[in-house]
C-alpha cells in the first residue's frame, strides 16, 4: 500500500529523481519559503551548483524564484509551487533515505551501489546521503528526510553516538531505521542492523597475533576513522586478547 498523501498517486519524477535535485526538493518541502543561501549552505553546493538546478526546476514549474531587496541587501528565495509539491509528494510516495559517512571511501561508494541496486528491485526510489565525513551534515540529513515521511532510513552512522538523537527520533516518529556496519545499540526500537561482529573479529586478530609472535612484538594498529564503533569493538576485544595471554 502506498503513503502517498490521499489523492496522490505515487508517480516516478525523473527530473526530480536527480541526486541533487531531489535534495533540493527535498528541503523546500519542509518549508514554506527558503533562502538561497541556506540551501546552498544545507546542501553543501556552490552558487553556480544550486543556479544551474534551481533553473531546470523553475523550468519545469517546480519552483517559484523571487528576489527582494537591491545591491548587497539583495536576496533570493526560493519555494517548491503547488505543482512541485504534488510532483514531490507523489515521488516521494515510495521514497527510503540511504546514508553513508562519506563518498570519498570506495567501501561507502560500494555500499551505497548496494543500497540503490536493492532499492531499484524494489520499486523504491532513494534520497542518497553523503554524510562527508560530518555528524551534523548526517544528522541534518535525517531530519530533512523525516520531514517529508520517508519509508525508511537505511544507514551507516559517522559516528554512533552523534548519531543516535536524530535515530532516536526517526524510530519515535515510526519510521523503520537499519543500520548498516556501525550498531547503534543506545537506540531502542531499530529494526535491524546488518553487519560482522566485530568483537569476534578483535578476537581473531587478537588469536592470530598471538599464534605469529609467542614472544611478543611491537603491533603497529591502523583503525580508520577515529569514533567509528567497527574500530572500536576490534580494538577493546584485541586489548582484551592481549591481557588473556
Amino acid at each position: 500500500m502506498s503513503d502517498a498523501p490521499k489523492g496522490i498517486e505515487p508517480r516516478f519524477d525523473e527530473l526530480i529523481h536527480a541526486p541533487t535535485r531531489l535534495s533540493i526538493v527535498a528541503l523546500l518541502a519542509a518549508a514554506d519559503w527558503a533562502d538561497f543561501t541556506f540551501v546552498r549552505d544545507s546542501l553543501s553546493l556552490s552558487d553556480s551548483a544550486l543556479s544551474k538546478q534551481i533553473s531546470i526546476l523553475e523550468q519545469a514549474g517546480y519552483v517559484t524564484v523571487r528576489k527582494t531587496g537591491a545591491g548587497r541587501s539583495r536576496r533570493t528565495h526560493l519555494r517548491l509551487s503547488p505543482s512541485g509539491r504534488r510532483a514531490f509528494s507523489a515521488h516521494a510516495a515510495d521514497t527510503i533515505l540511504a546514508s553513508v559517512p562519506g563518498l570519498t571511501f570506495p567501501f561507502f561508494v560500494h555500499m551505497m551501489k548496494a543500497f540503490k541496486a536493492e532499492a531499484a528491485k524494489e520499486g523504491l526510489n532513494v534520497i542518497e546521503s553523503d554524510g562527508q565525513v560530518s555528524s551534523p551534515k548526517q544528522t541534518a540529513d535525517i531530519e530533512a528526510a523525516l520531514n517529508k515521511v520517508v519509508k525508511g532510513i537505511v544507514i551507516s552512522p559517522n559516528e554512533v553516538d552523534a548519531l543516535a538523537p536524530a535515530l532516536k527520533q526517526a524510530v519515535d516518529a515510526k519510521v523503520p531505521v537499519v543500520t548498516v556496519d556501525r550498531r547503534v545499540a543506545q537506540v531502542e526500537g531499530i529494526l535491524a542492523h546488518v553487519g560482522a561482529d566485530n568483537v569476534k573479529g578483535g578476537e581473531a586478530q587478537a588469536n592470530l597475533i598471538m599464534q605469529r609472535f609467542p614472544n611478543g612484538a611491537t603491533i603497529i594498529n591502523l583503525q580508520g576513522q577515529s569514533g567509528a564503533s567497527p574500530a572500536i569493538d576490534r580494538l577493546k576485544m584485541r586489548g582484551e586478547g592481549h591481557r588473556r595471554r
